[in-house]
């Protein structure tokens, strides 16, 4: 492959690095489920930090990054998020090219 060309098989961190990762990654969820990462969020207020995870908990989303740390909303319920296919799609990538998972902190340490 040519010096500078994306493949298919390309992954974030190949494309991306730092900074610019965090914000293509950001665009991995539909805006409908809220900041993925908090760093991105330009209103950086304790009410916006809770409404975010308010949304996110209401769509589903459990789990909400602040750079590389996992904020967690405890759902009390029993979740189908921790299967081995689950673990296997976050193996080996990096922290930002997935959805917040526990895993994602998990395999990056």
């Amino acid at each position: 492959m040519q010096p500078g060309l994306i493949s298919h098989s390309s992954t974030l961190e190949d494309v991306c690095s730092g900074e610019l990762a965090r914000m293509a990654a950001a665009f991995l969820e539909p805006a409908e489920f809220g900041h993925g990462d908090f760093i991105l969020m330009a209103d950086l207020t304790e009410q916006a930090f809770l409404e975010n995870l308010k949304l996110r908990f209401s769509k589903g989303r459990i789990y909400t990054n602040i750079g590389e740390a996992v904020v967690s909303v405890n759902p009390y319920k029993q979740l189908s998020i921790y299967s081995e296919e689950t673990v296997e799609e976050y193996r080996g990538r990096a922290m930002f090219e997935r959805p917040p998972h526990l895993i994602s902190l998990a395999d990056s340490a």
